[in-house]
């Protein structure tokens, strides 16, 4: 896998949990519960890595409701999208925001 800062531009790249494709269509992801989170482009690679890390490890409180991550490239941000299987479920989408344990805390190098 390439790290993030070695990918293009507007480059795209989707880890989703097995049988469950990256699209709107997939039964799993058909009611389109996702949040999204904003980075640095300098903080790119280790913001990808603790989210993936999380996801395996599955560190989110309802990790049950989460499909996959999706990690888009743009510009001087990167932009990593958690999807839900329901936007409906506020209380998993707003317990799935972070972690149980602070992965994602970024400082300053």
């Amino acid at each position: 896998m390439r790290h993030p800062s070695k990918l293009a531009n507007r480059s795209d790249f989707y880890s989703f949990k097995h049988n469950i494709e990256p699209k709107w269509e997939d039964p799993i992801c058909a009611n389109r519960g996702k949040w999204t989170m904003n980075f640095p482009k300098e903080n790119a690679d280790k913001s990808c890595l603790y989210t993936l890390l999380a996801l395996i490890r599955e560190q989110f409180d309802h990790a049950d409701e989460i499909c996959g991550a999706v990690v888009n490239i743009r510009g001087k941000q990167e932009n990593i999208s958690i999807w839900t299987k329901n936007a409906s479920n506020e209380a998993a989408k707003a317990r799935s925001q972070l972690p149980a344990t602070p992965v994602l805390k970024m400082r300053a190098t």
